[in-house]
């Protein structure tokens, strides 16, 4: 028996906060996504491409929320750790990077 704070509980709810993202509901998105990033940061305290994937998750909310200032910082920090991890041609690489491009095609700062 999994406990609560185990990598497959953490994953579950990535994959529920995803659901939920696409079914619009934003609110239980974003409490799955937190708590996600709450026990990866548990067992992972170095780092690690799952928080990577949740803070791309919470990003994607605020954006969605019109929260560009916050969804860009957010992004960003998903980048910053992928860089870090050495995965800057990775798949999730490449998902963080146009997560931060579409945040600037909201703001209108198509120079960036």
């Amino acid at each position: 028996v999994l406990g609560p704070e185990h990598e497959h509980v953490a994953i579950s709810l990535l994959n529920v906060g995803f659901s939920h993202l696409q079914l619009g509901r934003l609110d239980e998105a974003l409490e799955d996504f937190q708590e996600g990033l709450r026990i990866t940061r548990l067992i992972h305290p170095e780092r690690n491409t799952l928080e990577g994937k949740f803070l791309g998750g919470i990003g994607s909310i605020f954006r969605f929320q019109g929260k560009l200032l916050e969804a860009l910082a957010v992004h960003k920090k998903a980048v910053q750790i992928f860089t870090k991890l050495g995965n800057e041609s990775g798949v999730e690489m490449g998902i963080a990077q146009g997560n931060v491009a579409n945040v600037f095609e909201d703001q209108g700062k198509y120079e960036e």
